[in-house]
């Protein structure tokens, strides 16, 4: 009787621990979720593709700039951004690092309202983080729910730009009070 419930007890206890090892089982954002970051009608880049299987989008800038994007979430989002730039673009000075930097952000999150509420906070806290470092290191740096982690790599190969982008993701939905500006009365009386 013993090592039977004994049994039951161990498979219970196995049972338990492969559910809660799930990656699913507590994700807040599931892969299928996942879409495009670049906007399919974004003017900066071509050659667009998306493997939805391995949640990887590449794009060319332009002639020696190749842009890959991988994702992946559950409880935190991740966006990697990885531009390879070929040896013949490449000035080797802090300023065409930053300005790289700053113009790919732009061009990738060109329609995305989001990266306008950290955008000057993003830049201000890059440039000074790259200064302060400087090639091929890796610094990170925390903007509002996002932490990124940045390394700039440079050799004779070319460049390779990496930002990773880790966003805490709020299991709860937070309503603001008040009434909604469609359901106030007062506010559709001045419509008519």
């Amino acid at each position: 009787m013993k090592t039977k419930a004994l049994a039951i007890f161990f498979w219970m206890l196995t049972t338990y621990l492969v559910q809660a090892q799930s990656p699913s089982a507590n994700c807040i954002l599931n892969t299928a979720d996942l879409h495009p970051v670049i906007d399919r009608y974004n003017p900066f880049f071509t050659d667009k593709t998306w493997e939805n299987d391995s949640k990887t989008e590449t794009a060319r800038l332009d002639a020696h700039r190749l842009l890959v994007i991988k994702q992946k979430a559950c409880t935190r989002h991740h966006v990697l951004l990885v531009l390879h730039v070929d040896p013949a673009a490449i000035v080797q000075e802090d300023r065409f690092w930053i300005t790289e930097m700053l113009v790919l952000m732009k061009r990738v999150y060109f329609s995305d309202p989001e990266y306008a509420e950290y955008k000057a906070k993003f830049e201000k806290e890059f440039v000074r983080q790259f200064l302060a470092v400087g090639l091929n290191s890796s610094f990170n740096f925390p903007i509002d729910d996002r932490t990124f982690i940045c390394k700039i790599e440079s050799g004779d190969w070319g460049a390779k730009i990496r930002l990773e982008s880790v966003k805490f993701l709020v299991k709860e939905r937070i309503n603001q009070p008040g009434i909604a500006r469609e359901k106030d009365d007062g506010w559709l009386q001045g419509k008519n």
